[in-house]
């Protein structure tokens, strides 16, 4: 039986899923997918092994059934979760479960409106995308269309060239 005085043996530090040897996972596949080899328990998709951008790399991943969603690098450097078909299904079962248990739904008859991007693999925005669709499908709509990964890398400071650089100061973000 585990109880709370386990949980240390059991939990994964969140530290571990930024902790990729690289800067930029797109400009070094093959290390971060050894990587990630070595920080998730489930079997890693074969033949990814370049990407044209972050976005392309999430995408290949996703399309061979492994979803690494990300953080908004609150700490500078992007945060990697990886969940396979198994474990998105359970996390989407239970954000709607706490959904219904504390508002009363009419499933299949609401409608969302949603500020977040349709498309992204920003943890965050795909939670919510999911719940909506999973407890009224067909009748969830976005203010966003999509948000690209290298957008919120190149807001939160972690520039790679000047185009980059320019980008930033052009939204706003002089810091």
């Amino acid at each position: 039986m585990i109880d709370e005085k386990d949980f240390h043996k059991i939990l994964i530090p969140d530290e571990i899923f930024k902790s990729y040897p690289m800067d930029f996972p797109k400009d070094d596949v093959l290390n971060f997918v050894k990587w990630l080899s070595n920080v998730v328990s489930v079997p890693i998709p074969e033949g990814i092994t370049s990407a044209k951008d972050i976005d392309d790399l999430l995408r290949q991943f996703d399309e061979k059934g492994l979803l690494l969603g990300f953080s908004s690098r609150t700490t500078g450097r992007m945060t990697f979760l990886p969940r396979d078909k198994l474990t998105q299904d359970y996390l989407v079962k239970s954000y709607v479960a706490t959904v219904l248990g504390n508002v009363k739904l009419e499933l299949g008859k609401e409608y969302f409106v949603l500020a977040i991007p349709r498309e992204t693999y920003l943890q965050i925005g795909w939670n919510g995308r999911m719940v909506a669709n999973a407890i009224s499908p067909g009748n969830v709509f976005f203010a966003i269309d999509k948000l690209d990964a290298k957008i919120i890398r190149i807001r939160t400071g972690k520039l790679k060239n000047f185009k980059e650089n320019f980008q930033n100061i052009i939204g706003g973000n002089y810091g």
